[in-house]
């Protein structure tokens, strides 16, 4: 389990993220991408964790929505998803995700 020090939710730091991604400048997320309360509340390494963290907790969740508007059918969540129907059975593995598709 990733820990960090900032005091908000994984949801609100998700949102800053997705904020700094679509308005960010540069191919990085760069402190100046993020609201101030995450830079100052979160240190520079807890940064990362916390952003590896959010990714995950994002991706997991466009698969299973996928999933469900695919009406439990694999290779339509995959082409939902933009993947080859490999790489989401990848995914699904890797990201513990089988409980949570059945």
């Amino acid at each position: 389990m990733l820990r960090y020090s900032w005091p908000g939710n994984v949801r609100e730091l998700q949102n800053a993220i997705e904020h700094a991604v679509i308005l960010g400048t540069s191919d990085w997320i760069l402190p100046e991408d993020l609201p101030e309360t995450v830079v100052q509340e979160i240190a520079p390494a807890d940064l990362a964790s916390a952003y590896q963290s959010a990714i995950g907790e994002t991706r997991r969740d466009c698969i299973v929505r996928a999933w469900r508007d695919a009406g439990g059918d694999h290779a339509e969540a995959a082409r939902i998803l933009g993947r080859h129907p490999n790489s989401l059975r990848r995914l699904i593995r890797h990201l513990g995700l089988r409980q949570n598709l059945r």
